[in-house]
């Protein structure tokens, strides 16, 4: 999907979760759902099977993320113009139901490939607004809770945002950590030394040869 178009849907969930007050929980339920997606190839081929009719892939959604979405919850004003309407209190996650209710609606049009694509902008202007970032890091062991509890603090403060911190793992690094966080990289890992080293040492001169050369010459 293209960025424009993305940020068209994303910026009508933006506008439901601002006017009912639940942009924290609209946001944690965008980065749930994009998580199940990313995580399932049989969930993700569904979204876009031809096989599939649009209602069936709808409900699937709604059984998945125990949300509910019905034509008198959502009315869609425009293209890309969401409003809940006459929303269900008996409803145990709302917040849900609007994501679901903007994925129906781009099934309904075609677009199912792009609903990732519109979520993923949508948390990126959610956190932007709620002050949040997300950060990541790769470490060459499992860091215990101490350790992770201790790099999220000090990107807290360097940073001066809450923020949502995953973890990896990646032997090849042989040790120490690297974190990405708010477009910029703390890498401190064995690795990375022993990059800058050796390229350090490939930048030096080899002054023994030269002094061969200059003798034999």
């Amino acid at each position: 999907m293209d960025k424009l178009t993305a940020v068209r849907y994303a910026g009508a969930l933006m506008d439901i979760a601002l006017e009912s007050g639940r942009m924290a929980e609209t946001l944690d339920g965008a980065s749930e759902f994009i998580r199940a997606i990313d995580g399932s190839e049989e969930l993700s081929s569904m979204l876009v099977s031809a096989d599939a009719g649009a209602e069936d892939k709808i409900a699937a959604l709604e059984k998945i993320f125990g949300g509910r979405v019905c034509e008198d919850e959502f009315a869609l004003n425009s293209e890309f113009a969401l409003n809940p309407a006459n929303s269900d209190p008996a409803n145990s996650d709302p917040a849900n139901s609007y994501i679901i209710g903007l994925a129906a609606v781009m099934i309904r049009k075609g677009r199912a490939g792009g609903i990732t694509d519109a979520l993923r902008t949508f948390v990126d202007m959610a956190e932007e607004r709620l002050g949040r970032t997300r950060a990541r890091v790769v470490s060459a062991v499992p860091l215990s809770e101490e350790s992770a509890a201790g790099i999220l603090r000090s990107l807290q403060a360097k940073l001066g945002k809450e923020v949502s911190l995953s973890r990896e793992v990646d032997p090849s690094l042989i040790g120490g950590f690297r974190v990405e966080a708010g477009g910029r990289v703390f890498d401190a890992t064995i690795k990375r030394e022993l990059d800058d080293m050796r390229k350090h040492l490939q930048s030096m001169p080899i002054t023994g040869e030269a002094e061969r050369s200059e003798t034999v010459v």
